[in-house]
C-alpha cells in the first residue's frame, strides 16, 4: 500500500491513486478521550500501539488532537472521535467513539491534512473538499463559517496535496503550482508576501515545481522536485533552518543549498524534522523542555544531523506540540517527545528527549502515519 508521502509523490508526477488495498489495519494509540481511539470507549488511554477493530481495509487516515478521518480501500470516508468543530463531517458535532462512515459515495482518495481543527479530503476526480473549523476563511469557501460536512472548494478537478495547520491551510495542483488560504497576520503563515487573510485559495509565487508541503503552526515547509528545501512565517526559534532567529519570512526562502531533502515536518510550533534522501535525519529550531530528537535543548537556526545513522525511511512531526515519529528502511518504528497519555506508544508515559523503539516488530513497511498532539494513528498492511 502507498503511504501518504508517496501519494503525494505521485499525485505530483500527475499520477493519481484510487484505495485499492484489502487488508489494510489501523494501530491506535494516546487518549481514549472523547472517543478519539475509536475503539468504543473513552478509557483507558492506550501507551502501547492497538490494534482497531479487525483488519478493516483501511486505505489512508488523519487525525487531529482527539479525532481521525480516514479513507477505506473501497473509497468510502469514515470518522471518529471529538467532533466539537464538525471536523468528522458527518452533519452533526456530536462525538463517536467508534468509527462511523461519511455520507454514501466511494470516490474518495485520500485525507490529505496535518493537524487543526479542519479538514480537506480530495476524490478521484481531483475535486478537493472540506469541512470543520473555518475562523479565518482556511476552508478556502470564501467566507469564515464553519462546515459540519464536506463541501467542494471551488470546481476545479487538479488539486494532488492539502494540509491545515492553526487556520492557515496549504495545497499544491498536479501542474506543481503551491497554494494557500486563511490566515497571514503579521508572521508570514500563509507565505503569500502579505498581511491579509485569504478565505479562497491563492497562488504562492508563479513556480510549478513544488514536490511536497506541510503546514506549521506558524507557517510551513516543503521540498521542490529538485530536492530543495524551502520555508516561511514565523522564526523566533529559528524554525524556518534559515540560520537566522526572530526574522519573519512572508513568502517562501531555500533552506541551505541542498538538493537531498525527501521531506520536512512540523513538530510543535518551534521545531521541524526532516529526512533526506540518503536516509539521514535532521531537526532544527527550537527544544522545548529538550523533546528534540537531537536530545538537546539548544535552540538551532539551521538543520542539525540527529545521530549518523543512514536508516531513516521518513518520518511525521506532532501537530501541536514537541515530538514525532519516523521509520526506519528494516522496518522499526521509533518515537520521541512528550509522551502523556503514552501518545508514542512504547508501552511508557515517560518523555523521550532521543528516538526510542516502539515495540519489537519490524513489519511497519510503508506505513500512513498520522502524529496530532494526544493520539498516534497507523494504516499498515498485515
Amino acid at each position: 500500500m502507498p503511504n501518504l508521502r508517496q501519494l503525494m509523490m505521485g499525485a505530483a508526477g500527475g499520477e493519481s491513486y484510487t484505495p485499492g488495498t484489502p487488508d489494510a489495519t489501523m494501530y491506535n494509540c494516546g487518549t481514549a478521550g472523547d472517543g478519539a481511539l475509536g475503539n468504543d470507549t473513552e478509557t483507558p488511554n492506550l501507551s502501547s500501539m492497538t490494534q482497531l477493530g479487525v483488519k478493516d481495509n483501511w486505505a489512508t487516515i488523519v487525525n487531529g488532537s482527539r479525532w481521525t478521518v480516514g479513507v477505506k480501500s473501497g473509497g468510502t470516508l469514515w470518522a471518529f472521535g471529538s467532533n466539537y468543530d464538525g471536523t468528522l463531517g458527518d452533519g452533526t458535532t456530536v462525538d463517536k467513539s467508534s468509527p462511523i462512515q461519511i455520507g454514501l459515495l466511494s470516490d474518495w482518495s485520500h485525507v490529505a491534512i496535518q493537524g487543526g481543527s479542519s479538514c480537506f479530503a480530495i476524490k478521484t476526480d481531483g475535486t478537493l473538499w472540506a469541512w470543520g473549523a473555518n475562523y479565518a476563511g482556511q476552508l478556502g469557501l470564501g467566507d469564515v463559517v464553519g462546515r459540519s460536512s464536506p463541501v467542494q472548494v471551488g470546481a476545479l478537478t487538479d488539486w494532488s496535496q492539502a494540509c491545515v495547520g492553526t487556520n492557515t491551510a496549504h495545497f499544491i495542483k498536479t501542474d506543481g503550482t503551491l497554494w494557500g488560504s486563511g490566515y497571514t497576520g503579521t508572521r508570514g503563515n500563509l507565505g503569500d508576501n502579505s498581511i491579509v487573510n485569504k478565505s479562497s485559495p491563492v497562488q504562492l509565487g508563479a513556480l510549478t515545481t513544488w514536490a511536497r508541503v506541510n503546514n506549521c503552526t506558524y507557517g510551513g515547509c516543503a521540498v521542490k522536485t529538485d530536492g530543495t528545501l524551502w520555508g516561511w512565517g514565523r522564526n523566533f526559534y529559528g524554525e524556518i533552518g534559515a540560520g537566522t532567529y526572530r526574522t519573519v519570512y512572508s513568502s517562501p526562502i531555500q533552506v541551505g543549498a541542498l538538493t537531498d531533502w525527501f521531506y520536512c515536518a512540523n513538530t510543535g510550533f518551534r521545531q521541524r524534522v526532516a529526512v533526506k534522501t540518503d536516509g539521514t535525519l535532521w531537526s532544527w529550531g527550537g527544544s522545548v523542555n529538550r523533546y528534540s530528537p537531537s536530545n538537546s535543548s539548544d535552540k538551532t537556526s539551521s538543520p542539525v544531523q540527529v545521530g549518523a545513522l543512514t536508516t531513516w525511511s521518513d518520518v511525521w512531526g506532532r501537530n501541536g506540540e514537541a515530538g514525532g515519529v519516523a521509520i526506519k528502511t528494516d522496518g522499526t518504528l521509533w518515537g520521541w517527545g512528550d509522551n502523556g497519555q503514552g501518545k508514542i506508544g512504547d508501552g511508557t508515559t515517560t518523555k523521550r528527549s532521543s528516538p526510542v523503539q516502539v515495540g519489537a516488530s519490524s513489519d511497519w513497511t510503508n506505513p500512513d502515519v498520522s502524529v496530532h498532539s494526544n493520539t498516534v494513528a497507523i494504516v499498515i498492511d498485515t
